[in-house]
């Protein structure tokens, strides 16, 4: 959360997230690991926060970070192939921006977050395309860098080989 990426496109901190959780969850694949990610990332950032570390961190951000752990989770629970495992990544990424699309909204529209330069409407014209596009693109893209290397043998393992009860 650390890292400004800087591109100036509404909707890419969840590449902040997603690439380190699958990182995680491609080397120790176990059931609600995403979960349990999201969890104590939230614990630590609240620490941060309140320590006086880290300011200026969104609430769509934070919904990115909170979701992205569940959703991966959801997404990966049953998937058998390479090809299932980048799409359930892409749509988990898609499915937590949308909701952090959501919040930031509305966080933005009850004065919680300051609208910047930008109106709400020109905002949100343009956010309701980008947090989707960069849902999909953060999860296909650290899919592809953290499983793309792994062996087919590795997918569609049953529940007991992948530690999951």
């Amino acid at each position: 959360m650390f890292i400004e990426l800087n591109l100036k496109v509404p909707g890419h901190a969840i590449l902040r997230s997603v690439f380190p959780m699958l990182c995680g969850l491609s080397l120790v694949p176990r059931n609600g690991a995403g979960s349990l990610m999201s969890a104590v990332a939230l614990v630590f950032v609240g620490g941060f926060y309140v320590g006086g570390v880290l300011r200026g961190m969104s609430f769509g951000a934070l919904t990115s970070l909170m979701a992205i752990g569940p959703a991966l989770d959801f997404a990966l629970k049953r998937t058998k192939s390479p090809k299932q495992v980048f799409i359930g990544c892409a749509l988990a990424g898609m499915a937590a921006n949308l909701l952090a699309l959501f919040v930031r909204g509305g966080a933005k529209l009850s004065g919680l977050e300051a609208l910047g330069k930008k109106p709400f409407e020109i905002w949100f014209g343009s956010a309701i395309i980008t947090y989707p596009i960069c849902g999909l693109v953060a999860g296909l893209f650290s899919a592809l860098v953290w499983f793309s290397l792994q062996r087919k043998s590795d997918f569609g393992t049953d529940t007991a080989e992948r530690g999951e009860s």
